[in-house]
């Protein structure tokens, strides 16, 4: 599309289309534990790190694909090594500063991932060479001793470490529980008071199970919107 018609707000509308498809539709994060060049030492002829310093964890909101898994065998024995795509929102990596590089290390649900390459996702905003809207993380499956921090979610064996609770974030700077975001929406800032406000509490929908008296979860319901309360079940002849 020709330049003349597309301006800033075109693309700040764009932008914050894809981060509203991504943080407040899908709702899929990413653990990404970037590698410190600064702190890890490089072996002077090599150029390679024997052992690597990993900076603080960060939560990114994602759009995950569907692991490959594929079987080898090893000296070892028998492996079995998943293959995965990720797509990150490009303008959120630069409102919150974050740099990927090959050879860092992200996990998701309980499979640990090196990354292999970031590439440019070949979508572009009206044919503007110069306005992302996704980078391409291509990664496979990593062992945990390859890395160590502390913190790393542990293969989900129990119930209890299965992700219940999913909170929009709706270019709001905490969320309900008062935690900050980091969520930038273009439009909203430009507009200011011309937009419908979002307030706490309201505009950031939550979707959880439903829990009794004590505030425990109900294991066997399913989940509900917003914490909407489940409607009576019905027996088998009931009208």
């Amino acid at each position: 599309m020709a330049r003349l018609f597309i301006g800033q707000r075109e693309v700040q509308f764009i932008n914050d289309l894809t981060k509203e498809f991504i943080k407040d539709v899908a709702g899929q994060f990413i653990n990404y534990f970037p590698v410190s060049t600064i702190k890890s030492s490089v072996h002077k002829i090599y150029n390679e790190s024997l052992q690597k310093i990993f900076e603080n964890p960060i939560m990114i909101p994602a759009l995950v694909g569907m692991p490959e898994y594929s079987s080898k065998t090893t000296n070892f024995g028998p492996d079995i090594e998943a293959k995965v795509e990720v797509l990150i929102q490009y303008k959120d990596l630069q409102d919150k500063g974050i740099i990927l590089s090959e050879g860092d290390f992200f996990s998701y649900d309980d499979i640990l991932y090196e990354v292999l390459t970031f590439t440019n996702a070949g979508k572009n905003i009206f044919g503007l060479a110069e306005y992302n809207v996704s980078w391409k993380i291509t990664a496979r499956s990593a062992r945990l001793n390859q890395i160590d921090v502390p913190n790393i979610p542990n293969p989900r064996l129990a119930p209890d470490d299965i992700e219940r609770v999913y909170e929009q974030q709706r270019g709001l700077p905490i969320t309900n529980d008062g935690d900050p975001t980091g969520d930038v929406r273009e439009m909203r800032e430009r507009l200011g008071h011309d937009m419908a406000p979002i307030a706490l509490g309201t505009g950031q929908r939550r979707v959880e199970p439903n829990v009794d008296d004590g505030g425990d979860f109900i294991e066997g319901e399913t989940q509900s919107f917003n914490n909407d309360p489940l409607p009576p079940k019905k027996g088998l002849y009931d009208e």
